[in-house]
């Protein structure tokens, strides 16, 4: 079995703020201690802007389509246009 595996810039920095916003239960907070230790504390506009994130997330993060059917607001961010079949 091979795996070609790619993030982009734009789907890495999407997952960096949600995951900082923590706005769910799968966020890694783990991830976000580290990378506040590397970067810094978050300034007061910062963390205001992860509470708007967490809202928008909260509000459309998962939604679902048809039953048992859910999109994720992120999957554009993450997910490759150009699907190829193995």
């Amino acid at each position: 079995m091979k795996f070609n595996v790619t993030f982009s810039k734009i789907g890495n920095f999407f997952f960096f703020i949600t995951n900082l916003s923590e706005w769910h239960y799968s966020c890694r907070k783990n991830y976000n201690e580290e990378w506040i230790k590397i970067l810094g504390n978050l300034t007061k506009q910062e963390k205001g802007n992860l509470r708007q994130v967490t809202r928008i997330m909260t509000a459309y993060g998962f939604k679902q389509i048809k039953p048992g059917i859910l999109t994720y607001l992120g999957e554009s961010f993450i997910t490759s246009k150009n699907k190829k079949e193995a």
